[in-house]
């Protein structure tokens, strides 16, 4: 759920911002523990399609109240 949540609210900041997941170019992402990055990679791929965004990951960073944490570039899409 969490991670879920994340994601909903990164799709909303993009959609303000006029753009979306397509459109980032790298992530940043935060676990709280290594054991959940299978699970991560999972839920990753079902909202960031290929080509994905350049990616860097860490783990055992996060306080015991955050299980993820996720940062996001994204460039504007171009005018018609």
């Amino acid at each position: 759920g969490e991670f879920r949540r994340t994601m909903d609210n990164l799709v909303r900041v993009l959609a303000a911002a006029d753009t979306d997941l397509g459109q980032v170019v790298q992530t940043r992402n935060y676990l709280r523990e290594e054991g959940d990055l299978p699970r991560y990679n999972q839920l990753y791929r079902e909202y960031f399609k290929a080509p994905l965004p350049a990616r860097t990951t860490i783990v055992r960073c996060l306080p015991s109240s955050m299980r993820y944490e996720i940062e996001a570039i994204a460039v504007k899409k171009k005018s018609p």
